[in-house]
């Protein structure tokens, strides 16, 4: 690292053990400041430039206490070689945290003035590393008179900043706190370049990567994915979209910028959580073992299902509440953020609420949460997995109709209604079996069974059949397996548990007294919503008179 010479304001490389104690200042930048280049010339004019007042009391405060050397950013750093400015700000933090004591200058504040609130210093987002790394630092004002050191100071830093007491003051690492509490600190700040956003943080996160100025947003989403490559917080993805940008769709699951966590200082991690996930060419791989809440939503008076992840948990006023990202299903074991909903903040114990956890799974396979695609390509997966598959309207021609429920419950999805097509991979092995189970009134109440199942062929096949002691265990055996292990299950095993299966077509008839209805299932090709060639189930009766042979007799006599 560069240091000057407090005495003589030379400029000399020091490297490992050989560095000496050093003051370090933190400040905001102005015009005509002093550079690596100027101070390093020995015939330099840089005494006629306004940033060099700044280099001569630093050097006059650290000679004050006993200090030979100092650093400052804009003469420490030659910013003409990309890799020394690489280096510089992937070791800025350490460096900060290394000096003997830091100067911040507040030079918008007025002698007298106690108004920390109103000073640049705050708003800046360099100096949100310069605030927390020093375990000592001074404050002087404009004229560079003490105003107190940052342990005098703490409650009105805390309230400009609205980072907590005890990260301020040093009684709590700021690592303690969760990855979107330390988002909220920076959430208000500003930087000149884009980039410098995300490259301001690197030491507030404990990462380091190169510098790259000209990817602009990039660079906050590559910062993100550095830290989920160090930690498994899944607070990195509590945040909302600011206004500016709009209604959408779908979301990506990294924020745009640091500002999305304006409303994450209070969020905490999870104690019960402790998960595997990454970054990869298809998404966000989450490892089996997280758990997914079914929600009901209402929004606008339209019902909505979603899966949402708990993030951890958010505190305001003594109350706890999870809080929960929503997602889309796009196809089996992927999603995408839904940009519908922001962030849910529920009460774990709240029954009566328009957001309704209707069911927890504790997920057994690993997962996907599509990250970084135009919403045009994830429309356009959306649809390949609806394209051709099966639906079963929610609605039906039979008396007293009801949907019970649906296996295999990983290809079945409730907003469309369908059975999401699977993998391809899954047809050359063999076919699997669809299968829903619903009850009707006729003859009182009667529960059946439709089984929708792919011929070699890939042509589908309806099987109805009533759910009775002869066909009980088969049926059972049949869900429970599509629960469990729908791609090892084959309707082979279903017909070697049930023989009368074969002979089984899309129609059953139900005697009730002197009456027989015949119910069957057809298949129709149609348009849904904005689905093209869904296959839609439709479910039929028709009653007609049944006299058995006796019945005849009897009345002949």
């Amino acid at each position: 690292m560069w240091l000057i010479n407090t005495t003589t304001l030379r400029i000399r490389e020091f490297t490992g053990d050989e560095i000496p104690l050093y003051a370090i200042l933190s400040h905001t930048w102005g015009d005509q400041e002093v550079t690596f280049r100027d101070i390093a010339s020995l015939y330099h004019d840089a005494t006629s430039k306004q940033g060099w007042q700044k280099i001569c009391e630093t050097c006059r405060l650290a000679r004050e206490h006993g200090l030979s050397y100092a650093w400052i950013d804009t003469v420490s750093i030659d910013k003409s070689s990309s890799s020394e400015l690489s280096e510089a700000v992937n070791s800025m933090f350490a460096w900060y945290s290394n000096a003997d004591v830091c100067f911040a200058w507040l030079e918008d504040l007025q002698p007298g003035s106690t108004d920390l609130s109103s000073c640049r210093w705050f708003t800046r987002g360099w100096t949100l590393q310069e605030l927390i790394a020093p375990h000592k630092t001074l404050f002087f004002n404009r004229d560079w008179e003490a105003i107190g050191s940052k342990e005098d100071l703490t409650p009105s830093i805390g309230e400009a900043t609205n980072i907590p007491l005890e990260v301020i003051s040093g009684t709590a690492s700021f690592l303690e706190y969760s990855v979107a509490a330390r988002m909220s600190w920076a959430a208000k700040r500003k930087t000149r370049r884009t980039e410098d956003a995300a490259y301001c943080l690197l030491g507030l996160f404990d990462v380091h990567m190169p510098l790259i100025y000209g990817e602009g947003l990039y660079a906050f989403r590559r910062l993100q994915e550095e830290i989920i490559k160090r930690d498994n917080d899944l607070t990195i993805f509590a945040w909302d979209p600011e206004e500016e940008f709009g209604p959408q769709v779908f979301l990506p699951m990294l924020a745009p910028t640091p500002a999305c966590f304006s409303e994450g200082a209070n969020i905490t991690v999870s104690g019960f959580d402790f998960l595997q996930f990454s970054i990869t060419n298809k998404g966000l791989l989450f490892s089996a073992g997280l758990l997914l809440d079914l929600n009901q939503r209402v929004q606008d008076g339209d019902v909505y299902w979603t899966w949402t992840i708990r993030l951890g948990y958010d505190y305001h006023d003594n109350d706890e509440c999870s809080v929960r990202v929503s997602l889309s299903q796009i196809g089996p074991g992927i999603f995408a953020r839904d940009g519908r909903f922001r962030l849910a903040r529920d009460q774990e114990s709240d029954t009566v609420q328009s957001d309704v956890v209707v069911e927890r799974l504790e997920t057994t396979s690993d997962f996907f949460v599509l990250s970084g695609l135009e919403d045009s390509k994830i429309w356009d997966l959306y649809r390949r997995y609806r394209s051709r598959v099966v639906h079963l309207p929610e609605e039906q021609p039979l008396d007293d109709f009801l949907w019970l429920d649906m296996e295999p419950q990983s290809l079945w999805e409730r907003n469309d209604r369908v059975f999401l097509k699977p993998s391809l991979r899954f047809w050359s092995q063999h076919p699997i079996p669809l299968a829903a189970r619903f009850v009707t009134g006729i003859n009182g109440a009667v529960q059946m069974v439709v089984i929708c199942s792919y011929t070699e062929t890939r042509k589908l096949k309806l099987t109805l059949l009533v759910e009775d002691d002869k066909t009980a265990e088969g049926i059972n055996w049949l869900f429970d397996s599509l629960n469990t292990a729908p791609e090892s299950t084959s309707m082979g095993e279903l017909q070697d548990r049930m023989p009368e299966f074969a002979s089984m077509d899309n129609s059953t008839e139900i005697i009730h007294g002197r009456w027989k209805t015949t119910v069957s299932a057809s298949l129709s090709l149609e348009c849904v919503r904005f689905m093209s060639d869904i296959f839609c189930v439709k479910l039929e009766s028709q009653r007609t008179a049944h006299q058995s042979l006796s019945d005849n007799y009897g009345e002949a006599f």
